[in-house]
């Protein structure tokens, strides 16, 4: 899976910083300390993705892989938000993730697994925050189901993931009546795989 291959130099920045706080903390690293890193590189629209991280994919959001690092197990991916592109219900298959927007507005639906029957599952809703350039948030197992999606009807949104490891699948919730919703394995890709 390729990788994108001319970062930035605010790119690198964050990266090398991101090495450095994932070698101090305990266990894969500290999301918090992450999310604190991530909030100082996007403060006033100062981290400058590559040029194809900005452009939307007309089918989907687009991910692109900008970095996976072998040794300390973290990947930062960027996500491009079409309007009216959202993510289904989904969970994070147990990662942590520390998100960000560079570009634009979206909104992140937290949800709550309220009840299980077999293959059926029902949720609550929890919170929806709209969150604009500069603003990061932290998901940590086990709460991790939600949805993702452009805020904006008319413009492209953009968001920076840090993960503790590579999401290369999750559960999707597919809602059928009377509230519940039945599960889905899909795989990810990235939209810069051949």
């Amino acid at each position: 899976m390729p990788v994108i291959e001319a970062l930035t130099r605010t790119c690198e920045s964050l990266l090398t910083n991101l090495e450095t706080v994932l070698r101090q903390g305990p266990g894969g690293g500290n999301p918090r300390a992450v999310q604190d890193l991530l909030e100082k590189h996007l403060q006033g629209g100062s981290l400058e993705l590559p040029e194809g991280c900005y452009s939307p994919t007309p089918k989907s959001y687009g991910r692109h892989l900008l970095h996976r690092d072998p040794t300390l197990g973290f990947s930062v991916v960027v996500m491009t938000w079409g309007p009216g592109q959202r993510t289904p219900l989904h969970d994070h298959a147990g990662l942590w993730c520390v998100e960000g927007v560079v570009q634009g507005r979206i909104c992140i639906s937290d949800y709550e697994l309220s009840d299980r029957r077999g293959d059926l599952f029902r949720f609550r809703p929890l919170r929806r925050v709209e969150a604009g350039v500069g603003v990061t948030g932290c998901l940590i197992p086990p709460a991790e189901h939600h949805v993702v999606e452009n805020a904006l009807p008319r413009e492209t949104s953009v968001t920076v993931h840090i993960y503790g490891g590579e999401m290369s699948e999750c559960t999707a919730f597919e809602p059928l009546e009377d509230g519940w919703y039945h599960q889905r394995r899909i795989p990810l890709s990235y939209t810069n795989e051949p």
